[in-house]
C-alpha cells in the first residue's frame, strides 16, 4: 500500500517551480494476534506531473531524473 504523506514547493536555480509529492510505502506485517498491523517502509518522490525525483541525502535538495535538474525545497 502507498500513501501520500507530504507535498511541497521546490524551485530550480533558474527559478522554475515544481510541486514535489512524497509517498510512503507500507507493508502488511500482521500476525495472528494483530492481523491489521502495517509497517512504514520506503518513501519515493514524484513531481506533480509524475516525473521521478531523487532526494539528495541529508539536504532539502532533489534531482528530477528526466531533466537532471536540481531543485531545492522552498521554505
Amino acid at each position: 500500500m502507498e500513501k501520500e504523506i507530504n507535498r511541497f514547493k521546490a524551485k530550480s536555480d533558474k527559478g522554475k517551480g515544481y510541486i514535489i509529492i512524497e509517498y510512503q510505502q507500507y507493508e502488511n506485517t500482521g500476525t495472528f494476534d494483530k492481523p491489521n498491523d502495517i509497517t512504514a517502509t520506503t518513501t519515493r518522490f514524484l513531481t506533480s506531473d509524475g516525473e521521478i525525483v531523487n532526494k539528495i541525502p541529508n539536504t532539502e535538495t532533489f534531482q528530477i531524473l528526466l531533466t537532471n535538474e536540481i531543485v531545492r525545497k522552498v521554505r
